[in-house]
């Protein structure tokens, strides 16, 4: 059974084994298959209290939300679908089921264990990881199709993934050799790069961001005992200041945010065993919501902040882990999965409204162009929610100049109209800056500025803003040193900053500024909202 202080000695030591490696009875399901479970409305006897480098994966935009019943998912959505782990086929997979405990679907069909399931923000993907690979690696799933990849596999597993809630990272554990500690990890998932959030001092795990992005909460036992954390989070630089919101002497941890971030979620033994409290953002106002003589763990909030979902080991439970929810005060409470085999690591699936679409970004290409730029900043773009259209004087086959990687493009530059689009913007090739495109592509720039478009140019992309003269008096960016001295011939202010803004235009040396470019584009598209 994958009780508590199992979890516990995975977390603090080897941080995985322990928790995985039940031996668990089953209930054969088939994948896909709408199943019925045993005594789904029955009603529970108790009343509760008050690193290396990553494949790149471009992620689908934000427009290809599942249709839910096209996607096979429970029909109980309405009032929220749950993915949980559990051991019923004879090996740990991927279920979902409603929450009101009537129907189920498997999602998952592997020789191996997969666990932990964490949903993206648009509720399209699921993050989770699975050994399929042989070692503990963290895989994304795309719940219309059910097609998974691969995201991040590095020495040693990967655990406990959580998205972030701009949905473009995911923080995750790793621990890469049985001596050393276990470290949260973040990895972008349009482009797999890795940053470490924290360095391994000290053991890490159980990562959980806040609703707002800003944070992470976590457990670490640098201070001598398990203890809930948090850590602010930069996008660009990784981790920040850290504060400890838990002091008492017993086990807390597996922390979750309420949705609008004002309590967490988090399992402590602190009366004997465990059970399940709540503490305010600040690590105040601690409140205890469940008290039996079993252990209660794994809490996870409700979309709407008003339930909270959790795993059980009580004698209503059959002798096996089941998923129960409650309300968010730990009042009624009820049981949703019933089988005979063990549930575990609930995550509830956003309540999502298909987005409309926000705008339209012009991105001009020539002949060949850079991929990481284009596999970085076109799903940057798309998980905003705007529709990417690229322009070039050619629809052949566009080619990556350092990678095998190919683009069709959507348009000639030719039936480009400026007023059709929220940002233009213009990337790396001396084709679109000397030659056969160069007037046109002058012609779109001049149009851009004069409709007071945002205006974006990365790599030799500045060179477009001096040949259309339209850089008098703005401080740009560029590089090599010619670059910028077209600009100041032009009437700029070159600087040799990694990106400068000046109003509606946003200039960046390289392709190593690719990331803040394009933040700084969708930072400058909001304000305009």
């Amino acid at each position: 059974m994958h009780t508590p202080k199992t979890i516990l000695t995975w977390c603090s030591s080897t941080l995985i084994s322990g928790l995985l490696l039940a031996a668990l009875a089953l209930a054969f399901a088939v994948p896909g298959a709408t199943i019925a479970q045993d005594d789904p409305t029955a009603t529970p006897g108790f009343v509760m209290p008050t690193l290396p480098p990553m494949p790149t994966i471009a992620p689908p935009p934000m427009s290809s939300i599942p249709n839910l019943a096209e996607a096979g998912l429970p029909s109980g959505y309405g009032g929220g679908v749950i993915a949980f782990s559990s051991d019923r086929d004879g090996d740990e997979e991927l279920y979902l089921v409603s929450a009101n405990g009537r129907e189920l679907r498997q999602l998952t069909d592997s020789d191996g264990q997969d666990i932990f399931p964490a949903f993206s923000p648009d509720g399209s993907r699921i993050v989770f990881c699975s050994d399929r690979g042989g070692e503990h690696d963290i895989y994304l799933m795309t719940l219309a199709t059910g097609e998974i990849e691969l995201l991040a596999a590095l020495p040693g597993g990967d655990y406990t993934p959580d998205w972030s809630p701009d949905g473009s990272r995911i923080a995750f554990v790793n621990e890469s050799n049985p001596d050393s500690n276990p470290v949260i990890l973040i990895v972008y998932v349009a482009t797999g790069e890795i940053m470490p959030l924290t360095d391994g001092t000290y053991a890490s795990f159980w990562p959980a961001w806040s609703p707002d992005g800003s944070q992470i909460a976590f457990v670490s036992e640098r201070d001598g005992n398990a203890d809930i954390y948090v850590i602010t989070v930069d996008a660009n630089s990784g981790s920040g200041e850290e504060s400890r919101l838990t002091t008492d002497p017993a086990v807390d941890w597996n922390p979750d945010w309420s949705p609008d971030g004002s309590r967490i979620v988090f399992n402590s033994d602190r009366d004997g065993d465990d059970d399940i409290y709540t503490m305010a953002a600040d690590g105040s106002d601690i409140q205890q919501l469940t008290d039996n003589d079993v252990s209660d763990w794994n809490a996870a909030w409700s979309p709407d902040g008003t339930q909270i979902a959790f795993v059980s080991y009580r004698s209503e439970a059959r002798g096996a882990n089941e998923i129960f929810v409650m309300a968010a005060d730990g009042s009624d409470v009820h049981r949703v999965t019933v089988n005979p085999t063990h549930d575990e690591a609930p995550a509830w699936m956003p309540e999502v409204t298909p987005p409309t679409t926000r705008g339209t970004i012009l991105l001009i290409f020539g002949r060949q162009y850079i991929a990481p730029i284009v596999t970085t900043i076109i799903p940057m773009f798309e998980d905003a929610g705007y529709d990417v259209v690229i322009a070039s004087h050619t629809l052949d086959t566009l080619h990556g100049k350092d990678s095998n990687d190919t683009r069709q493009a959507d348009l000639l530059l030719e039936y480009v109209n400026v007023a059709d689009y929220d940002a233009v913007i213009f990337s790396c090739d001396n084709d679109i800056t000397f030659g056969t495109m160069a007037p046109l592509v002058n012609m779109i720039a001049q149009d851009a500025v004069a409709q007071d478009k945002v205006v974006g140019a990365i790599c030799s992309g500045p060179r477009v803003l001096a040949r259309a003269e339209v850089v008098a008096d703005k401080i740009v960016t560029g590089e090599p040193s010619s670059t910028c001295q077209m600009l100041d011939r032009a009437g700029g202010i070159c600087t040799d900053a990694g990106l400068e803004q000046d109003g509606n235009m946003i200039t960046a040396r390289t392709r190593d500024n690719r990331r803040e470019f394009a933040e700084a584009i969708l930072a400058t598209l909001d304000t305009q909202d």
